[in-house]
């Protein structure tokens, strides 16, 4: 991204993103070949579905081909962002108006003003690099919605499997659960941990609270670079961490990050504990995907009397499930390497630190 801010700069996706558009065009034609020749020649299927079934991979073809244009646009009026049609600004006087705040990301801003529909702002398929440089120019100009000190009450409300209610007020937290209801004050909660993407953001990507009797995690679904989703109903993050951080005494508050080089030490451990268990996670899910695809491709030809479509759906999905499979082992692989990498980067800049205090 250009550094002067009266040149206008045009920013695309993440080549990585790019690639995968590429390699899913790829992909769409040679599902259209290998379908239109099955369904028409050898299932003798009407050619009225395969005429749909190429429209629809058209369409998607399409849209993966906007990954190889301009997806934002930055100059004096304020940032563009394309859409499927045209351009959508957002000026730089309404990230000053106090009606934006940070959605479920660092890359993801939300307007108070703006309907529904064009509401979000989401960054996170620009380059890391260029998302970051973007994000600096924004926050010269964007004053954060100071709603939470007026905020008394959240809400988190999980729906079926978990029946899990947990509202914060004044008095407490009330939680709710298929045990029963259990009210506590702000004094009986002995620590609560806060993980955020850093500092200057305002909601979490998840929230620890321990008390005597059981220990709460409320997490936010599974992050991805930037970004991670909210699966619960009701208050959004940055409320209910206002709350938290309005009624938990400093001592019992512990917040931790994941942007930028480690504050301390005991965040680096936490930090590397976090990773690790992500690392072991991928571990175990590549375990169970390593064997679906077998007992996929077995029902396929377990009996030889099933329907055909039958037959091609279980082998079908055993192929997809293979691709699955390679794919959590190589994102565990990567995942794996850049956590040495980090180790090794921030354990060097401890020692820089040490030494440099040293000297003083």
């Amino acid at each position: 991204m250009n550094s002067n801010k009266d040149q206008e700069d045009s920013l695309f996706v993440a080549r990585e993103y790019q690639r995968a558009a590429r390699l899913a065009i790829i992909g769409s034609v040679l599902i259209l070949i290998v379908g239109g020749y099955v369904g028409i020649v050898i299932l003798d299927r009407n050619r009225v579905v395969m005429m749909f079934l190429g429209l629809f991979l058209l369409l998607f073809d399409i849209q993966m081909l906007r990954q190889f244009f301009p997806i934002v646009r930055v100059d004096q009026k304020g940032l563009w962002r394309r859409r499927f049609w045209g351009w959508d600004l957002w000026p730089w006087e309404a990230f000053a108006s106090e009606r934006i705040y940070r959605g479920s990301s660092r890359t993801n801003f939300v307007s108070l003003d703006r309907p529904f529909w064009r509401n979000r702002l989401n960054l996170e398929l620009l380059d890391k690099s260029e998302a970051e440089t973007l994000i600096s120019r924004i926050v010269e100009h964007w004053k954060p919605l100071n709603q939470n000190l007026a905020i008394e009450n959240a809400i988190i409300d999980y729906s079926w499997p978990w029946r899990l209610r947990i509202e914060f007020d004044p008095r407490g937290i009330q939680v709710l659960d298929r045990s029963g209801t259990r009210a506590y004050r702000w004094d009986e909660l002995e620590q609560i941990e806060i993980w955020t993407f850093s500092l200057d953001h305002d909601g979490f990507l998840s929230i620890e609270m321990r008390f005597s009797d059981r220990v709460i995690l409320v997490p936010r679904l599974k992050q991805q670079r930037y970004f991670a989703h909210q699966y619960w109903s009701g208050s959004r993050s940055d409320e209910i961490a206002g709350i938290v951080r309005r009624f938990v005494e400093k001592e019992r508050l512990q917040i931790w990050t994941l942007d930028g080089p480690a504050r301390n030490q005991l965040e680096f451990d936490a930090r590397i504990a976090r990773f690790k268990n992500k690392l072991q996670m991928l571990e175990e899910s590549g375990r169970i995907q390593r064997r679906v695809p077998w007992l996929l491709v077995f029902l396929c030809f377990l009996a030889p009397g099933w329907p055909a479509n039958l037959r091609w759906f279980f082998l079908y999905g055993g192929i997809i499930e293979f691709v699955n499979w390679i794919m959590t082992r190589l994102d565990r692989q990567r995942f794996a390497k850049e956590l040495t990498l980090y180790e090794e980067r921030q354990r060097e800049l401890f020692r820089e630190q040490e030494s440099r205090s040293g000297v003083s």
